[in-house]
């Protein structure tokens, strides 16, 4: 016991805290937002209108993750940022270039680019 409670004053932390974690009974997903990035927002409409023919494949990649979560009406589509080496092979670019390979994509939209948004 008295070394649990050295470490906690290492760290500055109460001794109560190592010895029963966090476990909160909601979880503040604004409060995650503001730790780091949580993924990749896809707006799929947008990569429906795009002419270019990596759109398609993340379409399908869309559709397989879609299909594991059971949102199959979802038009908008959260991708780990794990999974940013995968959508980077499906763009045949570096990870990170992963954004910046995305707008490309949907810079090709069959629309004119004031109508992608």
């Amino acid at each position: 016991m008295h070394r649990l409670q050295r470490l906690a004053r290492i760290y500055g932390v109460d001794p109560d805290l190592l010895l029963r974690p966090e476990r909160p009974d909601e979880i503040d997903l604004v409060r995650l937002e503001q730790i780091g990035p949580v993924g990749l927002l896809l707006d799929l409409s947008r990569f429906r209108k795009s002419a270019d023919a990596r759109s398609a494949a993340i379409m399908d990649f869309a559709a397989a993750i879609k299909a594991m979560r059971n949102e199959n009406g979802a038009s908008v589509l959260v991708v780990r940022r794990s999974d940013t080496a995968l959508v980077s092979a499906l763009l045949d670019c570096d990870p990170a270039d992963v954004d910046r390979a995305l707008m490309a994509t949907l810079d090709t939209a069959s629309n004119s680019r004031a109508d992608v948004r």
